[in-house]
């Protein structure tokens, strides 16, 4: 008996039960079992010699990204993860190959391309660059996957983050014991979604302390010319805040910058805590507090949730992880 026949006994395409055999997780349930009843009721066996070849492993992970000249990464932390992935991986005897996703061809064919030729064991990808269609894709070749950073759509792809709602919260509350009171959430862009995510986690930790008419939240272009204008505009009013929490170290930059211009002293006059101890931090004078979060150990994570999942592919695994710590320094 062959898997052709098991597939017509049960009514299904070989893939399935190819899927079935190799315990794949882009099954529905409900076939599954009647697939297995069928491999179980006529006493089947896979051919080993077929199934050791199927399930060869290659010890190539992929790493997919957007690397642009002249510019490491869209988001420089990336680096960290990729490192903290490689440092796992290489442990477990793995290699891992870059993937650019921002080359001339789409990113469907740039997929399409590398996972036909089935070099890979498994696909570490940036979020950011992920959406339903490429989603598919990956789907189709039914290789294990782990997103880096929570996914904005409902999906069957494993994925990782930080929680970056419970580490700005950690900072209010840092803030309001130090004895600050009145804070300001200086974000990025209306729409960025690590910005967003964190102010809304600024909100929430401020109703505990019913003071959200004394704090204020300011979205930011990336630029520090326009950051350092809108603080100087804010600390000019009459609700200038005692206490302002950055979102990157670019506006903590800008925000210190033109702190020191107004000859205004920190922590004495204005507390600063930013998040992130790269790039810019340790350039800046005073040398800013941060909301440091291990994002080495956040590739380590990653890498190890892939690998499980290559030994586990019919597991789905999507969760927070890395907790932030508050390294203080002269700004708080």
């Amino acid at each position: 008996m062959t898997i052709k026949d098991i597939a017509q006994l049960a009514g299904v395409s070989i893939s399935t039960v190819s899927k079935v055999l190799n315990n794949k997780l882009y099954v529905a349930p409900q076939t599954r079992r009647h697939v297995q009843d069928v491999i179980k009721r006529y006493n089947y066996q896979a051919n080993s010699t077929a199934r050791n070849l199927a399930q060869s492993k290659t010890h190539d992970i992929a790493y997919l990204d957007k690397f642009i000249r002249n510019i490491p990464f869209e988001n420089p932390h990336m680096f960290n993860i990729l490192l903290g992935a490689e440092n796992k991986l290489q442990n477990k005897n793995y290699r891992i190959s870059l993937v650019n996703l921002a080359s001339k061809k789409t990113v469907n064919q740039i997929l399409e391309a590398q996972l036909a030729i089935k070099q890979f064991d498994g696909i570490l990808i940036n979020s950011a660059c992920m959406n339903p269609k490429i989603e598919k894709i990956i789907l189709r070749y039914d290789l294990p996957a782990v997103c880096i950073g929570k996914l904005e759509f409902d999906s069957m792809l494993s994925w990782i983050d930080t929680n970056h709602r419970h580490s700005v919260a950690k900072a209010v509350n840092f803030l309001k014991h130090k004895g600050y009171h009145a804070l300001c959430f200086m974000g990025g862009m209306l729409g960025d979604k690590i910005s967003d995510e964190r102010i809304q986690g600024f909100k929430q930790a401020l109703l505990q302390y019913n003071d959200n008419k004394s704090s204020q939240i300011i979205y930011n272009k990336p630029n520090v010319q326009s950051i350092y204008s809108c603080t100087m505009q804010l600390m000019q009013s009459r609700k200038k805040p005692d206490a302002i929490v950055c979102n990157n170290s670019l506006i903590a930059y800008a925000v210190i910058t033109c702190l020191n211009d107004l000859k205004l002293t920190m922590p004495n006059d204005v507390a600063v805590l930013t998040f992130d101890d790269y790039p810019y931090s340790q350039l800046i004078v005073p040398t800013p507090s941060v909301i440091e979060i291990d994002l080495y150990e956040l590739g380590k994570q990653a890498a190890s949730m892939l690998i499980h999942k290559i030994k586990n592919p019919a597991q789905l695994l999507q969760t927070y992880t890395t907790l932030p710590q508050i390294i203080e320094r002269g700004t708080t």
